[in-house]
């Protein structure tokens, strides 16, 4: 049932935090170790309070959101065994300081790849809960009606404020301009507009719906490009999520996408460091070689 699969997901994602806490306390030397742990926490403890709300509210128990929790309960069990691999509780202080010292790169990197991979559920899992039906009703006439239920403001109150998502539940922005009695019917323009975003929660090989951009770290002279230039082929994206994404001493990082005017352009001062350096170096260089 929609509940049983909700309680194994938060038995799951309260592991995941327990070993995330051991991590954080483990790895305290450091520190690129220790921020993605932080992102990781503040990634399990939201998608923990998302499915509370499945949990607690059973309008929410439909079979596409329990298929998402079936889904994220995969990823949980994936997480869980990546994170009890890399668990400093496991290692002598001697084995952890070389583990430290040689796999500790490693380690970010897997953790990077777990976020990643949270991320992904938990918009997949909000969407489907955005077009639940709370509330919907179908008369003998197959014609539809939307009654803002208690449980729909509650879901509608927790995408908003807890979440930030100012759409919120579907149905509520489709009907909050509209004065009724309570009931509030709705039109075939409303039904395919319904149709539509829920049709595009189960298109899972359109690589136009969303793009998400975490936890990329460009070092000393790197250039990372992780956007389009020239051509912006994410016009069509429906969700783009940038953060936690960092740019080290002379390095450049590219997020957004821009014209390739503009890249040269930026590019210039970096290109011009390089030349220096390289010129500042021949002589010695070439002096023991």
């Amino acid at each position: 049932s929609g509940l049983e699969i909700a309680v194994s997901v938060l038995a799951l994602v309260e592991a995941a935090i327990s070993l995330t806490r051991i991590l954080h306390e483990g790895y305290t030397k450091q520190k690129g170790l220790l921020d993605v742990c932080q992102r990781l926490q503040r990634r399990l403890e939201t998608i923990r309070t998302i499915v509370w709300l499945v949990r607690d509210e059973k309008d929410l128990q439909t079979p596409s959101v329990v298929d998402r929790l079936r889904e994220l309960k995969l990823v949980g069990k994936r997480i869980k065994l990546t994170l009890q691999s890399i668990n400093p509780q496991e290692k002598g202080p001697a084995r952890l300081f070389f583990h430290q010292l040689i796999s500790g790169s490693e380690d970010e990197k897997k953790i990077n790849e777990i976020i990643s991979d949270l991320e992904g559920e938990k918009t997949a899992l909000i969407l489907v809960i955005q077009v639940v039906g709370v509330g919907l009703k179908k008369d003998s006439g197959d014609n539809f009606t939307f009654i803002p239920s208690a449980s729909a403001r509650r879901i509608d109150g927790f995408l908003r404020n807890d979440l930030h998502i100012q759409s919120g539940l579907r149905l509520m922005r489709i009907t909050e301009d509209r004065a009724s009695d309570g009931n509030v019917p709705l039109t075939d323009k409303d039904m395919e507009s319904m149709l539509a975003d829920m049709q595009l929660t189960v298109k899972d090989d359109n690589p136009a719906t969303e793009r998400i951009i975490i936890n990329n770290v460009a070092k000393f002279q790197a250039t990372q490009i992780n956007a389009p230039l020239g051509e912006d082929v994410w016009a069509e994206v429906r969700r783009l999520v940038i953060e936690d994404n960092t740019a080290d001493a002379m390095s450049t990082q590219i997020n957004y996408p821009m014209t390739l005017k503009a890249f040269c352009t930026g590019m210039i001062p970096q290109l011009v460091f390089l030349i220096f350096i390289s010129y500042i170096l021949y002589f010695p260089l070439s002096y023991y070689f």
